[in-house]
């Protein structure tokens, strides 16, 4: 099944194929896949299959949410857990988080993920931490032992579990770091630009395998760095927590009318290997204002695009490391390509790549990182 699917995503991206047409290549047209593109905006066709503010303020039950910072879907499981807390001021909901993906949380946490030891104390059993939960809500039993708080995470690199009662407890400032050309500052430049352009003709890479980047690496892997540059902060003179997710705002001007931006943050430790911190920041220009209507962008003229929505991590930073990030446009076979027309992403094909697209990422964009600091 998996060679199938490579072979159906590199067609469709060494042929310039139209997205919609990835059912068809597969060899049947898919009703529910045709539909899901019909409706690319937050609007009201999804919006009939979630809670709303109403649904959320009636929620009473006690909930208990697992997910992980490694978790492609920890932006959904983060997002009922927000909007119950938000809508819910007696909300009975608790998370736990840790250095997981996807499957971790679902079977059974590995000692090992991508290349990353976890500390021995995230080696939880999630299977027992769930049973008890039932027998807790359902039998009138002792609620689990392990929840100390609403809030329970684990601070990578410090063996260690914390809880809070609230995630803006968890920490207490706000890191912001300017992206300077090839540098990561604390303070503001003076304004200017670092140009990028990207090629959407160039189809030589194509999909080798399915396998994830791993977390702790020797090297940032050029495989999923294609397309990017790369900013690099000054060494840290003494250990901080990151906790939470990182925002800030990215001001460019492109070509075209729209992108799909991609950021990671790495954690380069002194030992000159890299720790990814987090699952990879996704974001199309047009709707990162608003998801629920598309605003395209007006081409060479000056636009913010805010960083939002992102995923959550928590880190014991060491002193000697330094935090680095890698931004650039999202361009790969196993996803969407965004040619920039203004068009129905999904319509557009490889002829509407004769232009290259040209970026122009302004010094002034940044991203503030929370950190817990003593």
């Amino acid at each position: 099944m998996k060679k199938k699917w490579l072979s159906v995503y590199n067609s469709y991206y060494k042929n310039g194929t139209a997205f919609n047409k990835l059912d068809s290549i597969y060899g049947k047209t898919n009703f529910i896949f045709q539909k899901w593109l019909k409706h690319p905006s937050f609007d009201k066709y999804w919006r009939s299959k979630m809670p709303d503010k109403k649904d959320f303020a009636k929620i009473n039950i006690p909930v208990l949410t697992l997910t992980g910072y490694y978790d492609a879907d920890q932006r959904g499981a983060m997002y009922y857990y927000n909007e119950h807390h938000k809508n819910n001021k007696n909300a009975n909901h608790y998370l736990v988080i840790g250095p997981y993906g996807h499957s971790g949380v679902i079977s059974a946490v590995d000692e090992e993920y991508n290349g990353y030891k976890i500390d021995s104390i995230a080696k939880i059993n999630i299977e027992e931490i769930s049973f008890q939960w039932f027998d807790y809500i359902l039998e009138g039993k002792k609620k689990p032992e392990f929840l100390k708080d609403k809030v329970n995470y684990q601070v990578m690199g410090s063996n260690e579990w914390k809880s809070a009662p609230k995630i803006n407890k968890i920490s207490n400032g706000k890191l912001k770091l300017f992206l300077n050309k090839t540098k990561l500052e604390e303070i503001e430049p003076k304004l200017g630009y670092i140009s990028q352009t990207v090629n959407f003709l160039e189809r030589k890479d194509t999909l080798q395998s399915f396998s994830d980047e791993k977390i702790l690496d020797n090297k940032l892997s050029p495989e999923y760095l294609k397309d990017r540059l790369i900013f690099e902060s000054n060494v840290f003179e003494k250990s901080f927590e990151i906790n939470g997710s990182f925002t800030g705002n990215l001001k460019v001007s492109i070509n075209k009318k729209d992108m799909d931006v991609i950021l990671t943050v790495y954690e380069k430790l002194s030992s000159g290997q890299y720790l990814k911190l987090s699952h990879e920041y996704f974001a199309r220009a047009s709707y990162a204002k608003d998801n629920t209507k598309r605003n395209l962008l007006r081409p060479n003229v000056v636009e913010n695009i805010p960083i939002k929505n992102t995923f959550f991590t928590s880190r014991k930073v060491e002193k000697g490391s330094k935090l680095i990030v890698a931004l650039g446009i999202r361009k790969s076979a196993d996803v969407q390509i965004n040619y920039g027309t203004g068009k129905d992403v999904s319509e557009e094909t490889i002829a509407d790549a004769k232009e290259p697209l040209e970026v122009k990422w302004y010094n002034d964009s940044y991203i503030e990182i929370p950190v817990m600091q003593n």
